[in-house]
């Protein structure tokens, strides 16, 4: 009776898992190509599962598109989920701002009751000089980032790798710039594995399981400060209490 039980909690758990889909889409395409459908997947074989089943991954979005009894499926995960276009991605020349620049990923409140618009991507400070006044205060799904210490193409940045970074900061994670050993595609470590270190990898690129040679988290970022060597400083924990009415702020908090 518990072998039964715990072989259902086993299926139900990883039930739900396969159904998950990830908050934001790491494409970085245009506008035009927003309709994604089952069509416009790139379903390929990226070898074989642990039950000797056959797993398929889409090179065009990026994510598992094994159905059920290891079969291919009409379409992978996050076909459904609306690209990054050029509208919604920042080009952003850094040596322009020698006032000195920030990114962070901006991620909806726990508790909101204004009627504002959510924020949610990066949000980007920018100074031309030292100390002025900021010329850049705003949020983009994506940030593509020029410079002379940078390739030529820029090194992009998207909303799902600055909000990661942001969690796995808080809880104190260093993190590194991976690639992947087989195509060389720019790794980020999500969920679970953002604040858990490891060797292995799944890469959304090709869909082929990799070994780094370090133990670490994986985030794209990383080529840029590794590039430009940024600082920042680490988190602190801040031990004041907040003590407010919501009726003091009609407004909203």
């Amino acid at each position: 009776m518990t072998k039964s039980k715990s072989a259902r909690s086993r299926k139900l758990c990883a039930a739900r898992s396969s159904q998950q889909q990830p908050l934001f889409s790491l494409n970085d395409e245009s506008a035009s190509d927003s309709d994604a459908s089952s069509s416009a997947c790139n379903i390929v074989s990226v070898g074989k599962r642990r039950d000797g089943g056959t797993r398929y991954w889409c090179l065009r979005h990026k994510a598992d598109a094994t159905a059920k009894y290891g079969r291919p499926a009409t379409q992978c995960r996050t076909a459904h989920i609306p690209p990054i276009s050029a509208a919604e991605t920042l080009t952003l020349d850094i040596d322009k701002y020698e006032g000195g620049i920030a990114l962070w990923g901006a991620v909806p409140p726990v508790y909101d009751t204004t009627r504002q618009p959510m924020d949610r991507g990066i949000h980007v400070h920018a100074r031309a000089t030292v100390g002025g006044v900021k010329k850049m205060d705003q949020t983009y799904r994506a940030v593509r980032i020029f410079g002379d210490r940078l390739p030529e193409e820029g090194i992009l940045v998207s909303e799902l790798d600055a909000i990661y970074y942001m969690g796995s900061s808080v809880f104190g994670y260093g993190m590194r710039h991976v690639t992947c050993s087989y195509c060389g595609y720019a790794h980020l470590d999500r969920d679970w594995f953002s604040v858990h270190p490891h060797r292995r990898h799944l890469c959304a690129g090709c869909g082929r399981h990799f070994r780094d040679t370090e133990t670490g988290i994986g985030n794209p970022i990383y080529a840029v400060r590794d590039a430009c060597g940024v600082m920042t400083l680490e988190p602190k924990l801040y031990r004041k209490k907040l003590d407010i009415k919501q009726a003091d702020f009609p407004g909203g908090i």
